[in-house]
């Protein structure tokens, strides 16, 4: 009846792994670093959950590196200039266009101010 004396939720249980020898999930952890949980726990005989909480227990965090190990620095250099220069072109078309534009409006404007000012008074 711990609920009486203190009714708030327990964060913690302070049992030991029954299920899994900490030191095997270790090792197994040194021989297969990037092993996904489902294939450990195939390993140990275990299910994916006792895995979870097993390394959880044992403080080991899957952390995902900021560079890919397969990541050339070349060719990411190569395809941002590649970037860069259908941006470059885009702006220029985009630009282009919008003169254009302005350029046709000025003339239909002036068209119309001519029109109207040629127009016979009623």
């Amino acid at each position: 009846m711990r609920w009486i004396k203190t009714p708030g939720p327990k964060t913690t249980r302070n049992k030991p792994a029954t299920k899994i020898d900490m030191e095997i999930l270790a090792q197994d952890v040194k021989n297969y670093p990037d092993a996904y949980q489902y294939e450990r726990a195939k390993r140990l005989g275990v299910s994916t959950q006792d895995i979870n909480h097993a390394l959880k227990r044992l403080g080991v965090a899957y952390k995902k590196s900021l560079r890919h190990p397969k990541a050339s620095e070349e060719e990411r250099r190569i395809f941002q200039q590649k970037i860069e220069g259908y941006e470059k072109a885009a702006l220029s078309f985009i630009s282009f266009t919008l003169m254009k534009a302005a350029l046709l409006t000025t003339c239909h404007a002036r068209m119309a101010m001519r029109q109207w000012v040629n127009a016979p008074m009623a």
